[in-house]
């Protein structure tokens, strides 16, 4: 049977995107790309914005202490709990960041693109403060979502436009990204990987934008799940809640905003049970 489906957040976002869920402080962080608005989800589902900036918020990584570093345009820039800002660094590629994501250790890696997704023109960077950015995967077109197994011996990537997840072999203790694999291909598959999660079996759970579908994939590929969700303008997914039992799944009207007849639930937050608990967000370690 197919599992219930909430509307947690009716929010309209023009583009909602990179939900993390934090373990500290039982919320969910998530951003409106094209807002340019940061919003904490807490628990008992009321929404708030808490950052809003005029520029493109690809997304946002939060460290224990509540710092944040935000892709916003360009630049990478961390965010204190004061509301103070600071550049940490500049995209070598693309129009912009835009998904990010840390390793089981805290490592940090984030991805560029251009608008008019030039092939090959974009990377995967990883981060930190004493090398600042450092290309992991080059000749990316759209570089989209990320996880890691529950060893962290594999990582998993999208670049959108090649409609694949790509597997990595991958050393957690040196943070060393080694040979890939195409795991999934979804040439034959309608919509196009965006966001994902992986789950405490070692699944992962992708988002299929423009199509409205949620796959969940065994590690070895196999499509063992698919989910119609309420939206065709789904984006991205975490696992959440105190027992991390709740599946979180951000939208987008992609229409700045403008009401639409045929998506009424457009650019909302949604929430199931999914059946297994996922692995909990990884804050940034602030190295």
């Amino acid at each position: 049977m197919a599992p219930k489906i909430e509307i947690v957040a009716s929010t309209r976002a023009i583009l909602g995107e990179s939900p993390f869920w934090d373990s500290d402080r039982n919320c969910l962080w998530w951003v409106d790309i094209d807002g340019g608005r940061l919003h904490r989800l807490d628990d008992d589902d009321q929404d708030s914005v808490v950052f809003e900036t005029t520029e493109p918020l690809g997304s946002a990584i939060i460290k224990k202490d509540g710092t944040f570093i935000l892709a916003l345009g360009k630049g990478l820039v961390e965010l204190d709990s004061s509301g103070n800002t600071s550049e940490l660094a500049l995209s070598p590629s693309g129009d912009r960041f835009n998904d990010a994501k840390c390793d089981p250790k805290g490592r940090l890696y984030v991805g560029s693109l251009t608008y008019d997704r030039t092939p090959g023109a974009c990377a995967l960077y990883r981060f930190d403060r004493r090398n600042g950015l450092v290309a992991a995967i080059s000749g990316v077109t759209l570089s989209n979502g990320m996880g890691w197994s529950p060893s962290g011996e594999e990582m998993y990537f999208i670049d959108t436009p090649t409609r694949t997840i790509q597997a990595y072999h991958y050393d957690p203790e040196e943070g060393r990204i080694g040979e890939g694999r195409v795991l999934v291909d979804f040439a034959e598959v309608t919509g196009n990987p965006d966001g994902m999660a992986v789950d405490s079996a070692g699944c992962i759970w992708v988002v299929m934008a423009r199509a409205g579908f949620l796959r969940r994939i065994s590690p070895s590929g196999e499509t063992l799940e698919v989910i119609k969700l309420p939206s065709k303008f789904t984006t991205s997914c975490c696992f959440g809640g105190r027992d991390l039992d709740r599946l979180y799944i951000t939208s987008g009207t992609f229409k700045a905003g403008r009401p639409d007849p045929d998506e009424p639930f457009a650019g909302s937050i949604f929430a199931l049970d999914p059946g297994v608990k996922g692995l909990n967000s990884q804050f940034w370690a602030g190295k």
